[in-house]
């Protein structure tokens, strides 16, 4: 798996990428960080209640859409805005990021596909070691 800070910053990169010259507050970089890391909301439920949800839904395709709607749907309420497709690219980045270390099957496709392999060119923040 990919450490929080790996997956704070993605969040952080998808905020500076959104800039550009448009000034955003400080609402939009933790919105963009939040969904970022958000997906591992689901560690709460193996920690507090023991219990460890198979396959990690919150790894999903669908689940990064229906999280990054929501988060927009809050900030325009909020008088906030930023567009939906910097939202999906913070809340993706979760999911490929974990892809790509492979340190676990990541159910990008579900409910389509329970799991699927990962390719784990990146190196794993749960296997450290001294030459990674």
């Amino acid at each position: 798996m990919s450490s929080l800070a790996a997956h704070a910053l993605a969040g952080v990169t998808v905020y500076l990428c959104s800039v550009g010259r448009t000034p955003r507050g400080w609402r939009s970089a933790a919105a963009l960080v939040c969904l970022a890391v958000c997906p591992d909301l689901d560690y709460l439920g193996v920690w507090l209640l023991g219990y460890a949800a198979t396959p990690r839904v919150t790894h999903s395709l669908l689940f990064a859409v229906a999280a990054a709607m929501l988060v927009q749907r809050i900030a325009r309420a909020g008088g906030t805005g930023l567009p939906l497709r910097w939202l999906l690219v913070a809340s993706v980045s979760h999911p490929v990021l974990d892809l790509l270390v492979g340190a676990h099957p990541v159910p990008m496709w579900w409910p389509l596909q329970a799991a699927m392999e990962e390719p784990g060119e990146l190196r794993s923040a749960g296997a450290l070691r001294l030459v990674d």
